[in-house]
């Protein structure tokens, strides 16, 4: 697809790139990868007591955070996943803690079960199919990662938005779309990306 395509129709490009970015991700997907993405967003801080992370919960060939979601609790920060309440709905994030009990989406992925406690996070790892050099990222389509970023940056929440990936998911380019959040880091087994 040209340049001039991807600018009229960036939906288009969006879900032709989603189909090319996730059969690249399929052939990546390795454990040795993924402990070096986890190994990688540890270096983000050096210490975590008190930092509110939210981290999401993998599925499929998703670098799978469970290891660092147990980790960073350990280690002191307020770690929470997120839950979906509904179509068209921001995401809520529930406060994980050793033993809470899971539930799964009608998305088949996991979630803490609707008693456990929300929390706001400061940091937020967020999943995605691909990113590029601008920080621009590209999700599944359905939205919710920015509606909730959206909503909270309108009520003077500003959390630090960090793309967590294997390095096969960075690519040159993602057409923008107007309600398109954008990262300001991004962490695969390979670098520590910086973007704003």
């Amino acid at each position: 697809m040209t340049d001039a395509a991807r600018q009229s129709n960036p939906t288009a490009a969006k879900a032709n790139l989603r189909r090319e970015v996730l059969k690249r991700r399929r052939r990546a997907h390795a454990v040795w990868r993924a402990r070096g993405v986890l190994r990688q967003a540890m270096k983000l801080r050096p210490d975590w007591r008190g930092v509110r992370v939210g981290i999401f919960a993998g599925f499929g060939t998703e670098v799978d955070p469970l290891w660092l979601v147990r980790t960073l609790a350990r280690r002191g920060a307020v770690v929470g996943l997120p839950a979906v309440v509904g179509q068209g709905q921001p995401l809520v994030f529930r406060r994980f803690r050793p033993g809470i009990r899971f539930v799964v989406s009608s998305f088949g992925i996991r979630e803490p079960g609707p008693r456990v406690p929300v929390m706001r996070p400061d940091v937020v790892l967020v999943p995605l199919v691909a990113a590029d050099r601008y920080g621009n990222r590209l999700g599944y389509g359905g939205g919710f990662y920015d509606r909730t970023i959206a909503q909270w940056r309108h009520g003077g929440h500003r959390p630090k938005l960090v793309g967590m990936a294997y390095e096969t998911q960075y690519v040159p380019r993602i057409p923008k779309g107007p309600y398109d959040e954008v990262l300001h880091m991004l962490v695969t087994e390979a670098a520590i990306r910086r973007f704003r």
